[in-house]
C-alpha cells in the first residue's frame, strides 16, 4: 500500500521527507545554538551529527519504490531519448518492420480463420468425412445402399448422414427463384448440431418412405428474402421444382449445410419428387450410382485409425458381398477439416511463408543499423560501465530500445495489416471456405503482440551483446571506433548471408508461380471463347411429355438462333467450367470390362446438333449429330481424341460401340459416328486427356433436367444476356434462366486463383528484394566508411584504386554468394511443398533457380559497387587524418 501511495502521491510524499529532514536538522541547529554555539558552528556540528542528507533523502524514498519496475521507467525514458536523437534510424526501423509486421498480421488473420480456427460445429473434432476410394483417389461419391449399410453394421460412428448437393427452382407468391439445395438423410441436422429457430428439422420416421411426405427446410436467408422472414411460414406449402413442399422449419443464421452454400434441404428419399422424370431409373437403390456425400460423427474415445480399420474391413464385405458395383472401391475416413481446406492449405501456407521471409529481413536490415548504432555507441557504454553501471543493466538499456522500436512498427504494422485486409481478401488465390470468419480477433492480436516480442528481442540481443562485451580501458582510446567497427562485421556479415538466403528463396517462389501463370495462359482452351454465352434453364417437370422434354433444347436453340445478333446456338447437359457432367459405367465393344478407376474419370454430355460448331471444337472425323439422330434412329455418340485414343489406338474409331453397364446389362449399344477435339470443360488446369469425353445426342436423352445453351453472337455476349433471357421468357415463362456468363468470364476465373498467387508473392518478393539491396547497401557502406584509415593508408603504400574497389566487392560478394548458395539448398526443400500449385513447370525448374540467381548477382553487385566506388576515390591525406 506504501509503494501505491508513493506511486500516486509520489512528489507530495518526496516533498513531506525532505521537509521533515530538515525539520529536524533545523531543531538540532538550534539546541546547539541555545547551549551557546556560533550558528555557523552548530550547523557544521548539526550536519556532521545527521549525516549526508542527500542520502538520507535517497534511502527515504526507496521504501516507497518499486526498484525494478522504477529502473524499467528510466530505461523506457532515457530508450524513448536516444531515439528521438536518432530519426533517421527510428523513421527506418520502424518503417521496415511496420511493413514485415503488417503483412504477417494480416495473413496470420487468414490462416487463423481457415486453419487454426475449429469449424463451427459442436465437438468439431469428432466429425469425420467417410468417402468410397478408387484405386489412389480418394473423396469419390458414395452409392445410397453403400451408405445406410454403412449406418447399420458400423460400431465405431455416433451418427452417419449423407448429402448430395443439387439446385433447384423455388416458387413462392408468384416469384420464382433457383437456389442450392442439399438433399440429406434425416440424422444430418443432429450430427452437425444445427436446430431450427422455427418450426423442426426432419425426424427419422418421416424422412424413409420414398416421396411419402415432401417437406423441406429453409435457411435463414432464403426465409428473410422469400418469406420477408413471416414466422406463420410454418406449415405453409411451397413450390420446389414445381412439386409441393410442406415448409417444416427454418435454421438459424450462418448455417449452410456442410456444403457451405445451401439455402433450403429437403429429405433424401424425396428426390424423385424433386425429379420426377428420374424415378424410373431407381437411383436410391442403385449400387453403381455413387452421387452422395457422407459424414460422420466419431463414437467418444475412438480414434481415426480405429474408424478407419473398421470401415475398410466394412468396404471389404461390401466389395465382396456385390463384386459388379463395389469392385476396386474401398472406404477412407477423413478429418472434416481435411475435406473442406484441401486446397486451401498450401497456398495460405506459402503466403505465410513468405511474409516470414519479408520479417526475416526486416528483421535482419533492422538489427545491422542497430548493431552499427551499437557500435558508435561505444565510447558511451564504456564510460556508464565505468560510473559503476552493471553489464546487465546496459544490455536491459539495449533490449527495451529494441522492443520500443518493435513496439512502434507493431503497432502501425496492427493498423496497416487492419486496412489493407480488405483489399488482401479480394486478391487472395483462394476462395475461403463459408466458415471463414477472417477479423482481428484476440488469436490475431496474440500473434501480433508475440512478433513484437520476438522482434523486439531478435533486434536487441546482438546489439546488446556486443555492448555488454564493451572493455572501458580499450574502448575509451582513441581508436575505439575503428575497434569496434572491426568488431562489428562478422555478425553483420552472418546477417547479410541470412538475409540474401530469405530474399532469393522468396524470389525463386515468385519465378516459379509466374512462369507456372505464363504456361497456363499458354494453354489452347481446345474451343473459340469469344462471343460466346451461356445460360443455364431448368426443364420444367410438369406440362411436357417425356418427348417435349427431349426436343426443348432443340426447340430453345432454334428460337434463339432466330434472334437479331446471334450468330449460332446449341445445347449441352453439362455446363462449361461449373459441372462437369456425369460419370457413368461403361463397357468397350471388345472388352469383358473397363476398370472402374477408369470409368470415374469419364464424363459423358448430352449435345444438340451444331454444340461443336458453335463451340467451336474442331471436328476431326466422322459427322456431327443431326435432328434425325432422335429416338427413331440407332443409339450414337461421338467420342473425344482422348476417348478415341484410350480404347482404340492405332484404329479407326468410327464404327465401334460402347454402352452404358456391364457387358451383359440391357442397355443398347450406341455407335461412334465421330471423333471431336479435347476441350477443357471443367478445370482449366486439369489434362483432357485424363478425362476423356464422350457425347450422346440430346434427342435420344433418357432424362432431361437442366440444359445449358450456349449461344455464339455477332456482338458483346454480354449485352446480348437481357435479350436472350427475355427471349426464352416469352417461350415459356415456367423456364427459370440462371448460371449466365460468358465463357471469357470464366475462362478469366480459371486464370484468376493461378494469377493471384502468382502476383502476390511476386509484390511480396520485390519488397523482400528491395530491403535486402537496401540492407546489403547499408552494411557495406557503413563497412568502407569504418575501414577509411585502413584504406588510406594503403593506398599511400601504392594501393592501385581499382584493388580497393575490387577488394571491397570481393567481400560484399563472398557473403552474397555464400546466401545464394544457402538459399537455392532451402529452395530446393521449400519449392517442393508449392508443387500442388504449379503448372507446367518443375520445383526445381533450373532456369527459375539459375535466373533468380543471377538477377541476385547482379543487384547485390550494383548494392556492393556504390560504396566500393567511394571507397576506390578516397584521398590517402584525408583518410590519414581521419578520426
Amino acid at each position: 500500500m506504501s509503494w501505491l501511495r508513493g506511486l500516486i502521491f509520489r512528489r507530495r510524499m518526496y516533498g513531506d521527507l525532505s521537509e521533515e529532514i530538515r525539520e529536524h536538522l533545523e531543531e538540532k541547529i538550534e539546541e546547539l545554538v541555545a547551549e551557546g554555539m556560533p550558528r555557523k558552528a552548530a550547523e557544521a556540528a548539526a550536519r556532521r551529527e545527521f549525516g549526508n542528507v542527500t542520502m538520507l533523502e535517497e534511502r527515504g524514498r526507496e521504501v516507497w519504490q518499486w526498484p525494478r519496475l522504477e529502473d524499467f521507467f528510466a530505461d523506457v525514458r532515457y530508450g524513448t531519448r536516444m531515439l528521438r536523437k536518432s530519426p533517421g534510424f527510428t523513421a527506418v526501423a520502424v518503417l521496415t518492420l511496420t511493413l514485415g509486421i503488417g503483412a504477417n498480421t494480416a495473413i496470420f488473420s487468414v490462416v487463423n480463420a481457415v486453419l487454426l480456427r475449429p469449424l463451427p460445429y459442436p465437438n468439431p473434432e469428432a466429425i469425420v468425412l467417410v468417402v468410397e476410394t478408387v484405386g489412389k483417389t480418394e473423396h469419390n461419391p458414395v452409392s445410397y445402399p453403400n451408405f445406410l449399410d454403412w449406418q447399420r453394421e458400423n460400431r465405431v460412428f455416433r451418427s452417419l448422414a449423407a448429402y448430395a448437393e443439387s439446385e433447384v427452382n423455388l416458387s413462392s407468391a408468384g416469384n420464382s427463384e433457383h437456389v442450392p439445395c442439399e438433399v440429406v438423410s434425416a440424422s444430418y441436422f443432429e450430427l452437425l448440431g444445427a436446430h431450427a429457430i422455427l418450426g423442426r428439422t426432419f425426424v427419422t420416421n418421416e424422412a424413409q418412405t420414398p416421396g411419402g411426405q415432401p417437406m423441406a427446410v429453409l435457411g435463414y436467408g432464403l426465409w428473410k428474402r422469400a418469406f420477408g422472414g413471416d414466422a406463420a411460414v410454418i406449415g405453409r406449402s411451397v413450390q420446389v421444382n414445381e412439386s409441393e413442399f410442406t415448409i417444416l422449419g427454418v435454421l438459424p443464421p450462418g448455417f449452410r449445410g456442410f456444403s457451405g452454400q445451401a439455402a433450403i434441404w429437403v429429405p433424401i428419399q424425396m428426390r424423385d419428387v424433386l425429379w420426377p422424370e428420374t424415378a424410373r431409373f431407381k437411383l436410391l437403390q442403385s449400387r453403381d450410382v455413387h452421387w452422395h456425400r457422407v459424414i460422420g460423427r466419431l463414437k467418444q474415445g475412438v480414434t481415426l485409425n480405429q474408424a478407419q480399420d473398421e470401415m475398410s474391413a466394412m468396404g471389404a464385405q461390401l466389395a465382396k458381398a456385390y463384386p459388379e458395383a463395389n469392385r476396386d472401391r474401398g472406404v477412407a475416413v477423413l478429418p472434416a477439416r481435411q475435406s473442406l481446406v484441401a486446397g486451401l492449405r498450401t497456398p495460405l501456407l506459402v503466403l505465410l511463408g513468405a511474409v516470414g521471409c519479408i520479417l526475416l529481413i526486416a528483421c535482419a536490415n533492422v538489427a545491422n543499423l542497430s548493431l552499427a548504432r551499437a557500435i558508435a555507441r561505444v565510447h558511451e557504454m564504456a564510460v556508464r560501465v565505468s560510473l559503476g553501471a552493471s553489464r546487465a543493466r546496459i544490455v536491459r538499456q539495449f533490449l527495451t530500445e529494441s522492443l520500443l522500436v518493435a513496439l512502434s512498427g507493431g503497432i502501425l504494422g496492427a493498423l496497416l495489416a487492419f486496412w489493407g485486409l480488405k483489399a488482401l481478401l479480394l486478391n487472395l488465390p483462394v476462395a475461403l471456405p463459408y466458415y471463414a470468419d477472417v477479423k482481428f480477433d484476440f488469436s490475431v492480436l496474440a500473434f501480433t503482440t508475440l512478433a513484437m516480442g520476438i522482434t523486439g528481442l531478435v533486434l536487441g540481443s546482438l546489439p546488446a551483446w556486443k555492448a555488454s562485451r564493451v572493455t572501458p580501458a580499450e574502448s575509451l582510446k582513441e581508436r575505439a571506433h575503428n575497434s569496434g567497427g572491426r568488431r562489428q562485421g562478422r555478425a553483420a556479415g552472418t546477417l547479410i548471408v541470412i538475409e540474401t538466403s530469405a530474399v532469393l528463396l522468396l524470389m525463386i517462389g515468385a519465378g516459379l508461380l509466374l512462369r507456372s501463370f505464363a504456361r497456363m495462359s499458354q494453354i489452347a482452351p481446345g474451343f473459340k471463347p469469344d462471343h460466346l454465352l451461356t445460360l443455364r434453364v431448368h426443364v420444367p417437370n410438369h406440362g411436357y411429355t417425356s418427348e417435349q422434354r427431349r426436343m426443348l433444347g432443340q426447340s430453345l436453340v432454334e428460337t434463339i438462333e432466330e434472334t437479331p445478333g446471334v450468330d449460332s446456338a446449341a445445347a449441352n447437359t453439362a455446363d462449361p467450367f461449373v459441372w462437369d457432367g456425369i460419370s457413368r459405367a461403361y463397357t468397350i465393344e471388345g472388352r469383358s470390362s473397363v476398370p472402374t478407376s477408369e470409368t470415374d474419370t469419364v464424363y459423358y454430355h448430352e449435345v444438340s446438333p451444331g454444340f461443336f460448331k458453335t463451340m467451336g471444337i474442331p471436328l476431326e472425323s466422322g459427322r456431327d449429330f443431326a435432328p434425325q439422330d432422335d429416338m427413331n434412329a440407332p443409339p450414337a455418340i461421338i467420342v473425344s481424341r482422348a476417348f478415341a485414343q484410350r480404347y482404340w489406338p492405332h484404329q479407326d474409331p468410327i464404327g465401334k460401340h460402347v454402352k452404358f453397364g456391364l457387358f451383359d446389362s440391357p442397355q443398347p449399344w450406341m455407335s461412334v459416328i465421330a471423333v471431336v477435339g479435347d476441350y477443357r470443360y471443367h478445370d482449366y488446369l486439369r489434362n483432357p486427356e485424363d478425362t476423356p469425353v464422350f457425347y450422346g445426342a440430346l434427342l435420344q436423352s433418357q432424362n432431361v433436367g437442366e440444359i445449358s445453351l450456349l449461344v455464339r453472337t455477332k456482338t458483346d455476349p454480354a449485352a446480348m444476356t437481357e435479350l436472350l433471357r427475355r427471349t426464352i421468357e416469352d417461350f415459356d415463362p415456367r423456364i427459370p434462366v440462371y448460371s449466365v456468363a460468358t465463357l471469357d468470364a470464366r475462362l478469366a476465373e480459371q486464370f484468376a486463383k493461378g494469377r493471384a498467387a502468382a502476383y502476390l508473392v511476386t509484390l511480396f518478393a520485390l519488397l523482400s528484394l528491395v530491403l535486402g539491396v537496401v540492407g546489403i547497401y547499408g552494411v557495406m557502406s557503413y563497412a568502407v566508411s569504418q575501414q577509411t584509415h585502413d584504406i588510406g593508408i594503403r593506398m599511400a603504400l601504392g594501393a592501385q584504386r581499382v584493388d580497393v574497389l575490387g577488394d571491397v566487392l570481393l567481400k560484399g560478394m563472398r557473403l552474397v554468394a555464400l546466401g545464394i548458395a544457402c538459399g537455392s539448398l532451402a529452395a530446393l526443400v521449400v519449392t517442393h511443398l508449392m508443387k500442388t500449385m504449379l503448372f507446367g513447370v518443375s520445383d526445381t525448374d533450373p532456369l527459375t533457380f539459375s535466373a533468380v540467381a543471377l538477377l541476385m548477382i547482379v543487384v547485390a553487385l550494383a548494392a556492393c559497387y556504390i560504396p566500393a566506388r567511394r571507397a576506390m576515390k578516397v584521398d590517402p591525406m584525408v583518410a590519414l587524418r581521419y578520426e
